[in-house]
C-alpha cells in the first residue's frame, strides 16, 4: 500500500509545480544528494551556495564529492545574493544551489542568467519555502 500513496503523491506533486517527473525521496537532504551525484562531481568541482541555511545543503555537496563554495547573501532579503553568486564562479564551478527560505524566492532570472552565461546547473533547496512563488 505504501507504494501506491507514494506514486500518488509523486504524481500529486508533478501536476501541482506543472514538472513530467517528481521522485519521493525521504528527505531535502537525500533530495539535494540524489540530485548532486547525477553531476557525477569529481574532486575539486565546485558548487556555489549560501552560508546562511541548514548545514545539509553543504554536506550534500561534500558527500556528492564537491567542494562548498559559499556567496553571501542580500542583508534585505537574506537571500543569496546573485552579485556574490557572480563572484565566486571559477573554471572549477560546476553548479549553484540558491536556497529559499522563510517562503521567500531568491532571484532566480538572475541567478539563471549566471548560469547559462557560465554553463553551469542550477539546483533549487526549496526545503524551507516549498510552493513559493
Amino acid at each position: 500500500m505504501t507504494w501506491f500513496v507514494t506514486q500518488e503523491l509523486e504524481r500529486e506533486f508533478g501536476r501541482r509545480f506543472d514538472v513530467p517527473h517528481a521522485v519521493a525521496v525521504n528527505s531535502g537532504t537525500s533530495a539535494l544528494m540524489a540530485t548532486l551525484w547525477s553531476l557525477e562531481l569529481q574532486r575539486g568541482d565546485e558548487v556555489i551556495t549560501t552560508p546562511y541555511t541548514f548545514i545539509a545543503t553543504s554536506n550534500a555537496i561534500v558527500v556528492a564529492g564537491g567542494r562548498p563554495v559559499f556567496a553571501d547573501i542580500d542583508p534585505a532579503t537574506l537571500l543569496i545574493d546573485p552579485a556574490e553568486i557572480e563572484q565566486a564562479v571559477t573554471p572549477r564551478t560546476r553548479a549553484i544551489i540558491p536556497v529559499h527560505l522563510f517562503g521567500r524566492v531568491c532571484e532566480m532570472d538572475a541567478i539563471n542568467d549566471i548560469a547559462r552565461r557560465h554553463g553551469l546547473i542550477v539546483i533549487e533547496d526549496t526545503a524551507q519555502a516549498l510552493g513559493a512563488e
